[in-house]
C-alpha cells in the first residue's frame, strides 16, 4: 500500500511529502497514543530528587505524543506546573502579563 502510494506521488501526483507521512500515520500510527499520552501527562510528576533537565525530557516526550503543543503555550505550562515538584513550584516566578 505504501509503495504505491509513494511511486503513484499520493491522491493527486504532488509528490508532498508531508501527505506521504499524514498517510503513514493513517496506517501505522496507534490511534489511541494522543489519549494515552494526555492521560500520561495528566498523571506525570518530577520526582522530589530528580533535576528538572531529566523531568523536562520526559514531559517533551509525553507532549509531542499527546500533540498538544500545538494547543497553545496557556495548556502546556498549566500541565507543566502541574507536575513540577514542591521545591520547584515554590522557585517560579509569575509573570504578570500587562494589557
Amino acid at each position: 500500500m505504501v509503495t504505491t502510494f509513494f511511486e503513484q506521488g499520493g491522491p493527486s501526483r504532488a509528490y508532498n511529502l508531508d501527505k506521504f507521512i499524514d498517510y503513514l500515520d493513517t496506517i501505522f500510527l496507534n490511534p489511541h497514543l494522543s489519549g494515552r499520552a494526555i492521560n500520561r501527562l495528566r498523571a506525570i510528576r518530577q520526582g522530589e530528587k530528580e533535576s528538572f533537565s531529566t523531568f523536562l525530557l520526559r514531559f517533551e516526550k509525553e507532549l509531542a505524543n499527546s500533540r498538544l503543543r500545538d494547543t497553545g503555550d496557556t495548556v502546556v505550562i498549566s500541565y507543566l506546573e502541574g507536575a513540577l515538584n514542591d521545591k520547584m513550584n515554590a522557585a517560579l516566578i509569575t509573570i504578570i502579563a500587562e494589557e
